[in-house]
Protein backbone atom coordinates (compact mmCIF):
# COMPACT_ATOMS: atom_id res chain seq x y z
CA UNK A 1 0.00 0.00 0.00
CA UNK A 2 1.20 3.63 -0.82
CA UNK A 3 1.10 6.50 0.77
CA UNK A 4 -2.06 7.80 -0.63
CA UNK A 5 -4.14 4.73 -0.75
CA UNK A 6 -3.16 4.11 3.22
CA UNK A 7 -3.92 7.98 3.81
CA UNK A 8 -7.65 8.06 2.09
CA UNK A 9 -8.09 4.14 3.69
CA UNK A 10 -7.31 6.06 7.12
CA UNK A 11 -9.60 9.12 6.35
CA UNK A 12 -12.72 6.46 5.81
CA UNK A 13 -12.08 4.67 8.65
CA UNK A 14 -12.31 7.84 10.36
CA UNK A 15 -15.28 9.30 9.04
CA UNK A 16 -17.41 8.78 12.32
CA UNK A 17 -14.82 11.85 13.64
CA UNK A 18 -15.32 15.67 13.23
CA UNK A 19 -13.75 17.14 10.13
CA UNK A 20 -10.73 18.76 11.85
CA UNK A 21 -9.82 15.41 13.81
CA UNK A 22 -9.34 13.62 10.68
CA UNK A 23 -7.90 16.19 8.95
CA UNK A 24 -5.47 16.48 12.20
CA UNK A 25 -4.66 12.31 12.56
CA UNK A 26 -4.19 12.29 7.92
CA UNK A 27 -1.53 14.85 8.57
CA UNK A 28 0.38 13.87 11.59
CA UNK A 29 0.51 10.30 9.52
CA UNK A 30 1.86 11.93 6.27
CA UNK A 31 4.33 14.02 8.01
CA UNK A 32 4.99 10.50 10.03
CA UNK A 33 5.60 8.71 6.64
CA UNK A 34 7.37 11.17 4.56
CA UNK A 35 9.54 11.07 7.62
CA UNK A 36 10.57 7.34 7.37
CA UNK A 37 11.11 7.65 3.60
CA UNK A 38 13.50 10.65 4.38
CA UNK A 39 15.31 8.25 6.49
CA UNK A 40 15.71 5.87 3.37
CA UNK A 41 12.34 3.87 3.84
CA UNK A 42 10.73 2.97 0.61
CA UNK A 43 7.17 4.50 0.51
CA UNK A 44 5.83 1.12 1.13
CA UNK A 45 8.31 -0.09 4.04
CA UNK A 46 7.58 3.32 5.81
CA UNK A 47 4.06 3.19 5.36
CA UNK A 48 3.77 -0.88 6.69
CA UNK A 49 5.88 1.05 9.32
CA UNK A 50 3.45 3.40 11.12
CA UNK A 51 0.73 0.62 11.62
CA UNK A 52 -2.59 -0.69 10.25
CA UNK A 53 -5.42 1.16 9.58
CA UNK A 54 -7.11 -0.95 12.12
CA UNK A 55 -4.69 -0.46 14.93
CA UNK A 56 -4.51 3.06 14.23
CA UNK A 57 -8.24 3.55 14.15
CA UNK A 58 -9.11 1.72 17.44
CA UNK A 59 -6.57 3.52 19.06
CA UNK A 60 -7.71 6.84 18.21
CA UNK A 61 -11.65 5.53 18.76
CA UNK A 62 -10.34 4.45 22.47
CA UNK A 63 -9.12 8.09 23.39
CA UNK A 64 -12.02 9.67 21.66
CA UNK A 65 -14.63 10.57 24.19
CA UNK A 66 -18.32 8.91 23.19
CA UNK A 67 -20.11 11.53 23.81
CA UNK A 68 -17.68 13.72 20.84
CA UNK A 69 -18.87 10.81 18.56
CA UNK A 70 -22.63 10.91 19.38
CA UNK A 71 -22.04 15.15 18.75
CA UNK A 72 -20.38 14.61 15.35
CA UNK A 73 -22.64 12.09 14.31
CA UNK A 74 -25.97 13.81 15.26
CA UNK A 75 -24.67 17.14 13.69
CA UNK A 76 -26.67 18.45 10.51
CA UNK A 77 -24.28 18.54 7.31
CA UNK A 78 -26.39 21.29 6.85
CA UNK A 79 -29.34 23.95 7.83
CA UNK A 80 -32.06 21.67 8.53
CA UNK A 81 -35.24 22.85 6.62
CA UNK A 82 -37.95 23.80 8.71
CA UNK A 83 -40.11 20.25 7.99
CA UNK A 84 -37.02 18.25 8.79
CA UNK A 85 -37.03 20.21 12.33
CA UNK A 86 -40.53 19.87 12.36
CA UNK A 87 -40.24 15.76 12.00
CA UNK A 88 -37.44 15.79 14.70
CA UNK A 89 -39.75 17.67 16.86
CA UNK A 90 -42.76 15.27 15.99
CA UNK A 91 -40.82 12.24 16.09
CA UNK A 92 -39.62 13.23 19.89
CA UNK A 93 -41.34 10.85 21.97
CA UNK A 94 -40.27 7.79 19.63
CA UNK A 95 -36.66 8.38 18.84
CA UNK A 96 -35.43 9.73 22.14
CA UNK A 97 -37.26 6.68 24.34
CA UNK A 98 -35.53 4.11 21.86
CA UNK A 99 -31.98 6.27 22.92
CA UNK A 100 -32.61 7.04 26.78
CA UNK A 101 -33.55 2.99 26.88
CA UNK A 102 -29.91 1.27 24.60
CA UNK A 103 -28.51 3.98 26.66
CA UNK A 104 -30.18 2.78 30.07
CA UNK A 105 -28.91 -0.82 29.07
CA UNK A 106 -25.36 0.17 28.69
CA UNK A 107 -25.21 1.97 31.92
CA UNK A 108 -26.87 -0.96 33.72
CA UNK A 109 -24.71 -4.08 31.99
CA UNK A 110 -21.37 -1.27 33.05
CA UNK A 111 -22.52 -0.75 37.01
CA UNK A 112 -23.62 -4.71 37.14
CA UNK A 113 -19.87 -5.76 36.06
CA UNK A 114 -18.00 -3.37 38.83
CA UNK A 115 -20.74 -4.09 41.44
CA UNK A 116 -19.89 -7.66 41.61
CA UNK A 117 -16.00 -6.77 41.77
CA UNK A 118 -17.07 -4.42 44.51
CA UNK A 119 -19.21 -6.86 46.17
CA UNK A 120 -15.65 -9.23 46.23
CA UNK A 121 -13.43 -6.75 47.28
CA UNK A 122 -16.18 -5.64 49.97
CA UNK A 123 -15.42 -9.47 50.98
CA UNK A 124 -11.86 -9.08 51.02
CA UNK A 125 -12.45 -6.63 53.37
CA UNK A 126 -14.70 -8.57 55.81
CA UNK A 127 -12.58 -11.43 55.97
CA UNK A 128 -9.43 -9.19 56.72
CA UNK A 129 -11.65 -7.38 59.38
CA UNK A 130 -12.69 -11.17 60.97
CA UNK A 131 -8.69 -12.57 60.89
CA UNK A 132 -8.13 -8.91 63.02
CA UNK A 133 -11.15 -10.10 65.04
CA UNK A 134 -9.47 -13.57 65.51
CA UNK A 135 -5.59 -12.32 66.25
CA UNK A 136 -8.16 -10.42 69.09
CA UNK A 137 -9.08 -13.54 70.19
CA UNK A 138 -6.11 -15.59 69.57
CA UNK A 139 -4.63 -12.99 72.27
CA UNK A 140 -7.61 -13.40 74.74
CA UNK A 141 -7.55 -17.27 74.66
CA UNK A 142 -3.58 -17.58 75.54
CA UNK A 143 -4.10 -14.81 78.41
CA UNK A 144 -7.00 -16.25 80.02
CA UNK A 145 -5.45 -20.17 79.31
CA UNK A 146 -8.29 -21.74 77.94
CA UNK A 147 -6.80 -24.42 76.30
CA UNK A 148 -5.03 -26.51 74.03
CA UNK A 149 -8.28 -26.74 71.81
CA UNK A 150 -9.56 -23.00 72.23
CA UNK A 151 -5.52 -21.63 70.97
CA UNK A 152 -5.92 -24.30 68.20
CA UNK A 153 -9.31 -23.17 66.71
CA UNK A 154 -8.33 -19.69 67.47
CA UNK A 155 -4.99 -19.88 65.05
CA UNK A 156 -7.05 -22.12 62.48
CA UNK A 157 -9.50 -19.30 62.41
CA UNK A 158 -7.25 -16.43 62.25
CA UNK A 159 -4.89 -18.39 59.18
CA UNK A 160 -8.06 -19.54 57.25
CA UNK A 161 -9.57 -15.49 57.48
CA UNK A 162 -6.06 -14.04 56.30
CA UNK A 163 -5.44 -16.58 54.16
CA UNK A 164 -8.99 -16.33 52.17
CA UNK A 165 -8.38 -12.32 52.39
CA UNK A 166 -5.49 -12.63 50.09
CA UNK A 167 -6.41 -15.57 47.90
CA UNK A 168 -9.34 -13.35 47.38
CA UNK A 169 -7.73 -10.11 47.09
CA UNK A 170 -5.32 -11.78 44.08
CA UNK A 171 -8.31 -13.40 42.68
CA UNK A 172 -10.10 -10.54 42.51
CA UNK A 173 -7.67 -8.22 41.45
CA UNK A 174 -7.89 -10.46 37.95
CA UNK A 175 -11.78 -10.10 37.68
CA UNK A 176 -11.21 -6.22 38.42
CA UNK A 177 -8.66 -6.03 35.15
CA UNK A 178 -10.81 -8.68 33.04
CA UNK A 179 -13.70 -6.38 33.87
CA UNK A 180 -11.44 -3.32 33.00
CA UNK A 181 -10.98 -4.69 29.58
CA UNK A 182 -14.54 -6.03 28.99
CA UNK A 183 -16.03 -2.65 29.46
CA UNK A 184 -13.56 -0.83 27.35
CA UNK A 185 -13.94 -3.40 24.18
CA UNK A 186 -17.68 -2.53 25.08
CA UNK A 187 -17.33 1.00 24.90
CA UNK A 188 -15.34 0.45 21.72
CA UNK A 189 -17.69 -1.29 20.35
CA UNK A 190 -20.08 1.07 20.49
CA UNK A 191 -17.75 3.74 19.26
CA UNK A 192 -17.17 1.17 16.13
CA UNK A 193 -20.93 1.59 15.40
CA UNK A 194 -21.21 5.03 15.61
CA UNK A 195 -17.98 5.13 12.79
CA UNK A 196 -19.20 2.11 11.14
CA UNK A 197 -22.25 3.92 10.05
CA UNK A 198 -20.72 7.46 9.21
CA UNK A 199 -18.81 5.05 6.64
CA UNK A 200 -21.79 3.55 5.20
CA UNK A 201 -23.38 6.77 4.67
CA UNK A 202 -20.56 8.09 3.28
CA UNK A 203 -20.09 4.71 0.70
CA UNK A 204 -23.79 5.91 -0.40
Amino acid sequence: MNKTEFLSELRRSLSGLSEDDINGTVEYYSEMIDDRIEDGMSEEEAVAAVGSIDEISGKILSETPLTALVAEKIKPKRPLRGWEIALIILGFPVWFPILAALFAVFISIYVTMWSVVIALYSAVLGLAVYGLASVAAFVYVVCKGMGDTSIILSIGTMLASFGGAVLLFFGTNQVAKRTAVIGGKLLLGIKHMIVGKGKDNEEK
